[in-house]
């Protein structure tokens, strides 16, 4: 479901800005995270995910922020 959201721009699931709570996604990121072609930023950290980072989201051109904590070194180790 999330692939078919192509124009979204800014995706943020991570920690509340306003609140500082938290919201304890768990699973796997989808490998149709790669289909948002318009994505500008995106916010995953303070979850519980699992697994690896799709190569998906190598198609994520205009992606200027970023942001896993934990699963940010794994991330730039696998890009360089």
């Amino acid at each position: 479901m999330v692939g078919n959201l192509t124009y979204l721009t800014i995706l943020q699931l991570g920690q509340g800005i306003d609140n500082g709570n938290y919201n304890q996604l768990s699973g796997i990121i989808p490998s149709t995270i790669g289909n948002l072609i318009s994505l500008s930023e995106l916010s995953l950290d303070c979850n519980q995910l699992s697994g690896t980072i799709p190569s998906t989201i190598e198609k994520l051109i205009s992606l200027r922020g970023l942001y896993f904590r934990r699963l940010l070194m794994l991330l730039l180790t696998k890009l360089s």
